[in-house]
């Protein structure tokens, strides 16, 4: 008999950019506000990512690729064999039952991005629930991948030492929570 096995990403980050551009003037129709002006990858191929730990604090310091997710990082580090591979669909699900936290590493910001009125952090296709932080304030609690977050963080951002992390609940625990707290049965395999 052949038992098919959903396949679950635990956590996944898209953290796109940090977007600068000048507020948008009441008097002017909207064709004519002014476009975005500065943008800024946040991306690995910028600046440094590492899955700091995991819930239990078996799994440190892995080397990540953001965008990417929590399964591509664990075997990029050797620490599991293809998800798709035999039976390690079945042998990985401990992944889809743990947290994930992930860091920047510190990171500085062009003067053209500083310069601008606003300045927002945008996140697309933040997987299960997560928390994220830019330098150390908590800025949002995502709860839908299926949507694109801008979060206003001109506050905060400085020239230099400037720091992300993302804080991934694993997608069993958090279904559990959220039934709890929303008072709904969730169906068992």
């Amino acid at each position: 008999m052949l038992h098919h096995t959903r396949f679950t990403r635990a956590s996944a980050a898209m953290l796109v950019a940090l977007i600068a551009h000048p507020a948008a003037t009441a008097k002017l129709p909207e064709y004519q506000q002014p476009a975005a002006v500065t943008t800024v990858s946040l991306s690995s191929s910028r600046i440094s990512w590492t899955m700091v730990s995991n819930k239990n604090k078996t799994i440190l310091n892995v080397p990540a690729t953001v965008p990417g997710c929590i399964h591509a990082d664990l075997l990029a580090a050797k620490l599991i064999g293809e998800p798709n591979y035999g039976a390690n669909q079945h042998l990985q699900q401990w992944i889809a039952e743990d947290d994930f936290n992930y860091a920047a590493s510190p990171f500085a910001l062009p003067a053209t991005l500083l310069a601008k009125r606003n300045v927002d952090l945008v996140l697309e296709g933040i997987d299960t629930i997560s928390a994220i932080a830019f330098n150390n304030q908590p800025v949002l609690d995502a709860r839908n991948i299926h949507r694109t977050y801008h979060v206003d963080v001109k506050a905060l951002v400085r020239s230099a030492g400037n720091s992300m992390t993302a804080n991934f609940t694993g997608p069993v625990p958090g279904t559990q929570m959220n039934a709890l707290q929303n008072q709904f049965c969730v169906p068992t395999q």
